[in-house]
């Protein structure tokens, strides 16, 4: 599994849960960067069209979702940044002092 169908799974768990109407951003979602923090990584979004617009919103969602990933021992917490109205950043890290792995092959998203 691609680091990008991970980051999709997370990304639409959190939207589902907590933001519905950011359903209609996600085939204008394109990755612009990734950068490890060693305990985890941040990934960074651009917009390949614009997207439909409804709030110019500054929220953090996603702090109520879990992942058990199989190379952490600890799990995964996931934040997602919304500034004016568009998904910016989904930052993914480590329950723990593990380092992000470099590759994730099994995994299950679950609400805490």
């Amino acid at each position: 599994m691609s680091s990008y169908e991970f980051e999709r799974a997370v990304i639409e768990h959190i939207i589902e849960k907590e933001a519905p109407k950011y359903k209609k951003h996600l085939p204008y979602l394109l990755v612009d960067r990734r950068e490890n923090t060693g305990s985890g990584i941040y990934v960074y979004f651009n917009y390949s069209d614009n997207p439909p617009l409804f709030s110019s919103e500054n929220r953090t969602i996603g702090q109520s979702v879990y992942a058990e990933i199989e190379s952490l021992e600890g799990g995964a917490g996931f934040m997602l940044y919304i500034d004016n109205g568009q998904l910016t950043m989904l930052e993914s890290f480590s329950h723990g002092l593990e380092p992000w792995p470099d590759h994730i092959s099994k995994f299950e998203i679950q609400d805490l």
